[in-house]
């Protein structure tokens, strides 16, 4: 158990979820969306959740309890120093982290190598991966589906849009319930 972190009454088993993902394609702004009274981060230019930070926010999906692990971004020039991190993150928390949330930004109309080879370490460890496509409310179904089909098969995918403004106006918020059903199964 994490210091700080008291267990959540539930008759069922907490699900601990880790979210992973770039700098910038909006994991605090999930994490927000994705827990009511969640205050992570977010902003422009600098990453909000700054190296070495992994914050903990709870909450309730279908009566299961759920604990997301925010992490820190990846950065193409620290890729390497925030994979040790994650790696001896999951392996103090082998027994609670069962499944990796990795975020991949739709506007950003690209599934990289590197995003491809994390999503397939985290299967080979044997963790639950489920790919959030964020701010999907910027693009096309179109461009949706296209991310989609760059990931591997058997990764459940999920659009999702924390809401907010935008250029274009409000966009409504949207793939939370389809995102935490599936971190319920």
């Amino acid at each position: 158990m994490l210091a700080g972190l008291s267990p959540l009454d539930s008759a069922f088993p907490v699900r601990h979820v880790l979210l992973a993902g770039r700098t910038g394609v909006g994991k605090s702004s999930l994490v927000n969306y994705l827990v009511a009274d969640a205050k992570a981060g977010v902003g422009l230019g600098r990453p909000a959740t700054r190296k070495g930070e992994c914050h903990l926010y709870r909450t309730q999906a279908f009566a299961c309890p759920v604990v997301f692990y925010d992490t820190w971004g990846i950065e193409i020039d620290k890729s390497d120093e925030w994979l040790r991190y994650v790696r001896a993150l999951l392996t103090r928390e082998a027994s609670q982290v069962q499944t990796i949330v990795y975020c991949v930004m739709a506007g950003g109309h690209r599934v990289q190598p590197f995003d491809l080879e994390l999503i397939a370490e985290f299967q080979r460890r044997g963790l639950h991966v489920l790919v959030a496509l964020t701010k999907c409310d910027l693009v096309t179904q179109m461009d949706c589906e296209l991310l989609r089909q760059a990931i591997p098969p058997g990764v459940r995918v999920v659009q999702t849009c924390g809401g907010g403004k935008t250029r274009a106006g409000v966009s409504m918020p949207f793939g939370k319930t389809r995102l935490l059903f599936f971190l319920t199964l």
